[in-house]
């Protein structure tokens, strides 16, 4: 779940948004977002908990196996809070939030936590493992330039580890 304005501005802005995602989320066993998106892409009201969100998810959309979601606070522009959560089979997994990670180009970083998610999730087969896999890989993504990862496996692994 990824809505941006200015992307369906010209497409039917939210509410089109809505009716496209609704479309998607029932034939989906994993779905990423953070607890914003579950309301503008899905309807399902944020109470601020995105672990109530998440549970709201997998009740409307039995289909959904896995929900994950960053843990993201902006505390400035070049600052952020930053980890992770997911629902899997109904529990729930968390990486500590790291305050006040230094943030060098936020483009990607949701993007390399999914990626990461799943690279754990496939590689383990541990939901633990998985969303420090995908903690990791994000904020090592936000931390260097662009929106493309340049971090490498080891360092992945070497951050993952400390989650």
């Amino acid at each position: 779940l990824n809505y941006r304005p200015a992307l369906w501005q010209n497409s039917g802005g939210a509410v089109r948004a809505r009716e496209v995602n609704l479309a998607i989320v029932p034939r989906a066993d994993v779905v990423f977002g953070h607890d914003g998106h579950f309301d503008t892409c899905l309807g399902i009201e944020s109470s601020g908990n995105v672990e109530e969100s998440m549970a709201r998810l997998v009740e409307k959309f039995p289909n959904v196996r896995i929900a994950a979601a960053t843990l993201r606070k902006e505390t400035s522009a070049t600052r952020n809070d930053w980890g992770a959560v997911c629902m899997v089979d109904g529990r729930f997994y968390k990486t500590p939030v790291r305050a006040t990670l230094e943030i060098l180009d936020r483009v990607g970083g949701g993007d390399s936590f999914a990626s990461g998610f799943i690279y754990g999730f496939l590689q383990f087969g541990d939901p633990q493992k998985a969303i420090a896999y995908g903690a990791a890989h994000g904020a090592l993504a936000m931390t260097t330039p662009g929106d493309n990862s340049m971090a490498s496996l080891a360092e992945v692994e070497a951050l993952a580890s400390t989650l």
